[in-house]
């Protein structure tokens, strides 16, 4: 699992924002050393809340520090340990502690995330108040469809017209994520037809796969969902094969995300401008629809 910190199962964009957000580099102007950047050192929070889903541990906000990239980077010096990290939805006095369940991550198990609800993060830190996030989380929705999941097979050339997704939301208007993660390892790696370079059918090296979450290997997208043709009340979804560079499995998941997900995937600067106050990084939410699928040519 790309990045991934020991087994946690976080989502692919969560992933790549905890490696951005540990490593870094904030440029300030001014320095001893005119020739190097600056740095800034501060707090790194990165979490999503799932709509249907707990703050479990697979969902665990991540809590540490920037690193300088000047020295070594070493996970246990940058994490956050001992902080008070509370959750409260909007309209309810109780504040919900989600417990350090590993050195950086905090969860509660029993906190489960409903739709169209406002939820305040706090953050104490050696008994100050360091950290603030809210997030509003986006509408639930439904999808129908015939797609495969693994160890089931799809052909790539069938997906638009037996693997479609349709999709019933109550808010038109609602921006919606696609998101294709490859999940073979590099050597193993096979282009579809179509997309060989020249005559090789592997891709050269692992940077040239995507690396751990770049493309070709992970591609996503995000519209709002009135930009799809609609079947009666329902949006057609029936273009993601073209996302599919290689034959093999992938993780798809299909999302609707809130303002705070959308800010980080488009803003200049993205790990300000995510809803974290006091810190960088992304408190967002989002509803996803996942699934392990198997392509073949």
């Amino acid at each position: 699992m790309p990045l991934a910190m020991k087994t946690k199962k976080f989502d692919r964009l969560a992933q790549i924002a905890v490696s951005l957000g540990l490593v870094l580099v904030v440029f300030s102007g001014c320095g001893e050393d005119v020739n190097k950047p600056g740095t800034e050192s501060t707090y790194v929070l990165f979490g999503y809340l799932y709509v249907g889903e707990t703050v479990s541990e697979e969902n665990a906000i991540f809590l540490a520090w920037t690193r300088s990239i000047e020295e070594t980077y070493q996970r246990e010096d940058a994490v956050v340990s001992g902080a008070v990290v509370t959750l409260r939805r909007e309209g309810s006095v109780v504040r919900d502690t989600l417990e350090m369940v590993e050195p950086g991550y905090y969860a509660n198990p029993d906190v489960a995330i409903g739709p169209l609800e406002t939820y305040h993060l706090d953050v104490y830190i050696g008994g100050n108040l360091e950290i603030t996030s809210t997030t509003t989380t986006p509408n639930a929705f439904t999808i129908e469809t015939d797609l495969r999941e693994a160890p089931l097979t799809m052909v790539h050339g069938d997906i638009p017209d037996s693997f479609g997704v349709l999709i019933d939301s109550p808010d038109e208007t609602q921006i919606f994520m696609v998101d294709i993660y490859c999940t073979e390892d590099w050597q193993d790696a096979v282009f579809l037809e179509g997309y060989q370079h020249g005559q090789r059918n592997h891709p050269d090296d692992y940077e040239r796969y995507g690396g751990d979450n770049s493309e070709p290997r992970h591609i996503c997208a995000f519209f709002a969902l009135d930009d799809l043709e609609k079947d009666g009340d329902r949006f057609v979804l029936d273009w993601y094969s073209a996302m599919m560079v290689f034959q093999g499995t992938y993780d798809v998941a299909f999302l609707t995300i809130d303002d705070n997900y959308y800010n980080y995937l488009y803003r200049d600067f993205p790990e300000r401008n995510a809803g974290v106050v006091g810190g960088i990084g992304v408190f967002a939410s989002a509803c996803r629809k996942a699934f392990c699928v198997e392509v073949v040519e």
